[in-house]
């Protein structure tokens, strides 16, 4: 993402309440089921092996992502600069969704490429 300064705008606020945010990791869950968590290290360079495996939830993770990507889109439709926009992105990209982004892909691309693992049942809803 490019390297932007933000400018103070009057952008609102996040208008999506906690209880969609978990509403949605929660049919994310429910739909992925037992592939919904997954194990990963925190520090991939540890090469001692005393980076302790930590759990992570693709549910959380894809709700995550699509919560902070949509802030931004749903600030675009109400006219902030763009600046700000890309800028909101990329601190976030830095700071929380980047992190959740490369774990779930790394997560979902196993998923996809070894033998035995399953698929998600399709779901008539």
């Amino acid at each position: 993402m490019p390297s932007v300064e933000a400018v103070i705008s009057d952008a609102p606020a996040d208008a999506v309440s906690k209880e969609e945010r978990f509403a949605l990791a929660r049919r994310l869950e429910t739909k992925l089921g037992d592939l919904d968590f997954y194990n990963c290290v925190f520090d991939p360079y540890d090469m001692q092996d005393t980076a302790p495996v930590v759990v992570g939830s693709l549910s959380d993770d894809l709700s995550d992502i699509y919560w902070d990507v949509k802030d931004g889109l749903t600030a675009c439709a109400s006219g902030p600069p763009p600046d700000d926009v890309i800028w909101e992105w990329r601190v976030g990209f830095e700071e929380h969704w980047g992190i959740h982004a490369s774990a779930a892909l790394y997560a979902i691309h196993w998923i996809t490429r070894n033998p035995g693992a399953r698929w998600i049942p399709d779901d008539p809803d």
